[in-house]
């Protein structure tokens, strides 16, 4: 029978250089690992390019499908910004990405502001030859939920372009079991596992998606349901686990990186793929 699709390591689950990322991404077995623009565009500053950068990713022989991330801006964007866009998609493809994600971190950002900025974002992305996502996080963001993300991309309207589902944002927009039903494949581009327990235990959320997420089984959330779901719309997606963990930080990669994949491995059990 085939096997499900592969298991992917997100940049934010380990806050260590390229090298040391890549040598425990591979160590561990997951497929690949996405990448961060800001990080990617200080090495090309530094070495004056990014062949030191893609040999790396050659010889852990592992993929880096998912560059993160575009922030739109919150009046729209102009020139500079389109070309901002432009140089991240090219570089991106470059480097063999297959997927650009785009966040609003101004919460204040009007609607129509982010329908041009998104729209910008993924103009660049499909003159490259690349998917352009939108990710909601709810409280911090101005895409706060399912809802929005739906109503942006409708807007939007354009080929190759889709949502992130993360797993911590999901339940903590307090969308109903429903509106994931809902959506159809062509929305679902990546899908991001995560525990944490059902009650936030922190009032700051910020602080809670970039330090106190759980690895898979470590907190309440019924990640079989979450998974057998997206599996039923998009099973072609790859998971990919973002455990961002002040506990975990203190590992040593190699280390942190294993106790993730070890975590995430039995949750391909609930996809249909991997039956």
């Amino acid at each position: 029978m085939a096997s499900a699709p592969d298991i992917y390591l997100a940049y934010f689950s380990l806050q260590t250089p390229p090298r040391e990322r890549f040598e425990a991404t591979a160590r561990a077995g997951f497929a690949g690992t996405s990448i961060f623009w800001d990080e990617v565009d200080a090495i090309r500053k530094a070495e004056g390019g990014l062949s030191g950068f893609k040999r790396l990713i050659k010889d852990n022989d592992i993929t880096t499908p998912i560059m993160e991330f575009v922030p739109l801006p919150s009046d729209g964007g102009d020139r500079a910004y389109a070309e901002k866009v432009r140089d991240i998609a090219q570089t991106a493809a470059d480097i063999g990405c297959e997927t650009v994600v785009a966040v609003a971190l101004d919460k204040s950002s009007p609607f129509a502001a982010l329908v041009q900025g998104f729209g910008t974002a993924a103009e660049a992305c499909r003159a490259a030859g690349l998917d352009c996502v939108i990710e909601f996080v709810p409280l911090i963001t101005a895409v706060p939920d399912l809802a929005t993300a739906r109503k942006l991309l409708a807007a939007v309207n354009a080929p190759q372009t889709g949502m992130v589902i993360d797993a911590l944002h999901f339940y903590r927009s307090g969308a109903p079991w429903s509106e994931l039903e809902a959506l159809h494949t062509d929305d679902i581009h990546v899908i991001q596992v995560n525990d944490a327990p059902l009650v936030p235990s922190h009032a700051d959320y910020g602080h809670e998606c970039m330090a106190l997420r759980r690895v898979p089984g470590e907190g309440e959330f019924d990640l079989a349901r979450f998974v057998r779901t997206l599996d039923a719309i998009a099973p072609d997606i790859p998971l990919s686990a973002e455990i961002m963990s002040s506990a975990l930080y203190a590992l040593p990669p190699t280390q942190a990186a294993q106790k993730i994949a070890e975590a995430t491995r039995p949750l391909q059990a609930f996809r249909k793929a991997g039956m």
